[in-house]
């Protein structure tokens, strides 16, 4: 499998359905009582759907699923609304400062906007180390030198290093890529009798 690039631009989506996947074991006691765990991390996954385009609007877009090979090769993707900060600060820079591990929640960052809300809740961020996107999970203030903790989920999945040479980890906070691959091997492209074409597709995380 390789990275292929982003996926096509050039035309916006008609809606996406975004979901939230995870792995949840359940297991029932002769007295009633449940006892559930995670087996697996948490996936972003979505259904896309286009409008209807033109045959010259649609071909780069073909090409480019036909490049994904099915679900074998993964692109970085743009999700309208799910990838955009609902903060007030779009263009903010932001950067991990201490190190966190492995299965971390809670992370220390610091912003260029000070004493104010630079994430809400329900944003989704994505560290300079490695892709998984993640979500924040409360509203994160800064305080007046611009620091803040972090909250997300699910935790860290890679672990954040602290740099003695004094650097940082920097974090994506708007029009945050998915590193998606596309769920199914097979890809209809349905072509009306007026020239239109218009095509769906199921993407999931890629980790």
């Amino acid at each position: 499998m390789a990275l292929i690039g982003n996926w096509p631009s050039s035309i916006g989506f008609r809606t996406v359905d975004f979901e939230s996947q995870t792995q949840t074991r359940v297991t029932e006691t002769q007295s009633g009582r449940t006892v559930r765990f995670s087996t697996a991390t948490n996936k972003f996954t979505a259904r896309i759907r286009y409008p209807f385009m033109t045959k010259t609007e649609f071909r780069p877009i073909q090409a480019f699923a036909t490049r994904a090979n099915g679900s074998l090769n993964s692109f970085d993707i743009i999700l309208p609304s799910v990838s955009d900060t609902s903060g007030s600060f779009a263009s903010q820079t932001l950067n991990v400062t201490a190190a966190a591990s492995v299965g971390a929640s809670s992370l220390t960052v610091t912003s260029d906007q000070n004493s104010s809300t630079i994430l809400k809740a329900g944003d989704v961020v994505r560290f300079a180390n490695h892709t998984k996107v993640y979500m924040v999970t409360t509203d994160i203030v800064s305080n007046g030198s611009g620091v803040a903790t972090l909250e997300i989920f699910p935790n860290l999945i890679q672990a954040i290093e602290d740099d003695s040479a004094g650097g940082s980890v920097g974090v994506t906070v708007n029009q945050v890529p998915f590193r998606m691959f596309i769920d199914k091997d097979v890809q209809v492209y349905k072509h009306a009798t007026d020239g239109t074409i218009s095509y769906e597709f199921d993407v999931v995380e890629d980790i």
